[in-house]
């Protein structure tokens, strides 16, 4: 497959072409935008949404797993204390209060450590060759177009323009 590339130095310059490309009958997923700073309008000219976050399930499990760990924990090893005996002096042996300040920090320590193993695991990093990209277009707006041949490519524009 062969591309072709717009250059643009501005950005109404750049979201006109993109425009015309799309109305063109050119498929969203042909084409790639390098931009120097995010421009949201891109999206809806495609028409592609953000997706929604899977995250926040790596959150909701670290914190779940850091919670039970807490309480866990805690009445284990005032249970097993055995020689010599703990006093307690009336109170349970095993107490919901005095135990919830450590569920509540491992409840947070895990929640993040799995945050941020989930941010690593779903941006697929460390991986170098999807953070640097191999070209540099510096402060430039660019369009590439994925197609057959570059013909294809100003036929669909060149049909448009005489329609």
């Amino acid at each position: 497959m062969k591309k072709v590339e717009f250059v643009f130095d501005e950005k109404e310059d750049f979201l006109a072409k993109l425009k015309e490309l799309v109305d063109a009958g050119i498929s969203p997923k042909d084409i790639r935008v390098i931009t120097p700073v995010p421009v949201h309008e891109v999206d809806e000219i495609l028409g592609t949404h953000p997706h929604k976050s899977k995250i926040k399930y790596f959150t909701l499990v670290g914190a779940l797993t850091g919670f039970i760990t807490g309480y866990a924990l805690t009445t284990y090893t005032h249970l097993s204390w055995e020689d010599p005996p703990l006093i307690v002096g009336g109170k349970p042996l095993v107490g919901v209060l005095p135990f919830f300040v450590i569920a509540y920090e491992l409840t947070i320590l895990f929640g993040g450590i799995a945050t941020f193993i989930g941010l690593l695991i779903l941006s697929g990093l460390p991986s170098i060759k999807r953070i640097i990209s191999p070209e540099d277009y510096g402060n430039k707006f660019v369009i590439q177009v994925k197609g057959e041949s570059v013909e294809e490519i100003e036929s669909l524009l060149k049909a448009k323009e005489e329609a």
